[in-house]
């Protein structure tokens, strides 16, 4: 009995830091929104404006406030000013290039940092290493390494992306509206009470906790949050509104999300699927003529890999941690 009394106090003690695992264990709670993360590239617009305003204060000849210094001088850059840039073949620039009209990166051209007050153009071949702003900026068969921030982002052709920041974003030149046949099918409401009969699962505080794979049906309008330890996938045209946590999720042709995406693994979007809150994949993220967010609701999407096929819309940011590619078809 005396060995009993002092291992029970000491084994009490050392289970104590497993108890918040034990509580998630038995009841989820990691339905809430995720933090996107703090890297470097959640700032880029941020940033992006402050270089601006230091550039244009810089061009007008006004100094500093006492104590600032500006952006590029801590990089040991120098910025050239000028009225248009059209850089050519083999053309290099390491410094800040900032344009009171545009710039235009051609074939094999390469840049750092480039700043326009109303467009920037990449061509074929280009390569971008550090980040660009402009309202207006056109992408074509360009490696971009850094950032590009813009309130139109238009990329053509093929080619390489980490960080890209616009309302919209578009890939592609050809919009589609309508899926696959080029019809709209009637939708039906269902409950998730409803599908998920038979299906393992609980309910959390209104969140349904699904123990496996699940799909929804095509043509269906369900309200709910998920939480599934598996593959969610949603049927072609059918709707969910309420937000979701999955090891990965699929939407099918003409699916519809409204609300938050946080996947382990892959996000997987088909032909005129449509997510209207933030994504996070821990994964693949891939849009084959799909869109994210909203004109009026831009959102952030951030993924290990992003591939982008065809036509595509992201409004917002769209972040790939490892490699982002885009593919014309």
């Amino acid at each position: 009995m005396t060995t009993f009394n002092v291992i029970m106090p000491v084994a009490g003690m050392l289970s104590l830091p497993f108890l918040p695992l034990l509580n998630e264990l038995v009841r989820r709670s990691d339905v809430s929104a995720l933090p996107i993360g703090d890297g470097p590239f959640v700032d880029y617009p941020r940033r992006a404006e402050q270089w601006l305003d230091a550039l244009r204060a810089n061009a007008r000849g006004e100094p500093l406030a006492q104590g600032e210094a500006a952006p590029w001088q801590a990089l040991g850059l120098r910025v050239e000013h000028v009225d248009a840039l059209c850089l050519a073949r083999g053309d290099r620039r390491d410094g800040v290039l900032y344009a009171d009209r545009m710039i235009s990166l051609g074939a094999g051209a390469q840049a750092a940092y480039a700043f326009a007050e109303e467009r920037i153009e990449m061509r074929a071949g280009a390569t971008l290493g550090g980040f660009a702003y402009a309202p207006n900026v056109d992408i074509d068969n360009t490696l971009v390494h850094g950032a590009v921030i813009g309130q139109t982002v238009r990329m053509h052709g093929c080619g390489g992306f980490a960080n890209l920041h616009g309302t919209p974003i578009v890939f592609g030149r050809v919009a589609r509206a309508l899926g696959r046949d080029g019809t709209l099918a009637p939708h039906r409401a269902l409950s998730l009470a409803s599908r998920l009969a038979g299906v393992p699962h609980r309910v959390l505080d209104g969140r349904y906790l699904v123990h496996r794979d699940v799909r929804m049906p095509s043509h269906t309008i369900l309200h709910g949050t998920l939480i599934v330890e598996g593959r969610l996938t949603l049927g072609e045209g059918c709707v969910l509104i309420g937000s979701v946590k999955a090891h990965s999720v699929v939407l099918e042709c003409d699916a519809l999300l409204n609300g938050a995406v946080f996947a382990r693994d892959d996000v997987l979007l088909d032909d005129a699927s449509c997510i209207d809150g933030v994504v996070s994949a821990g994964g693949l993220l891939r849009l084959t003529g799909a869109r994210i967010g909203a004109a009026d609701h831009p959102v952030s999407a951030c993924a290990r890999d992003v591939s982008v096929v065809g036509h595509a819309c992201v409004h917002g940011d769209l972040v790939a941690w490892r490699s982002g590619w885009y593919h014309a078809s």
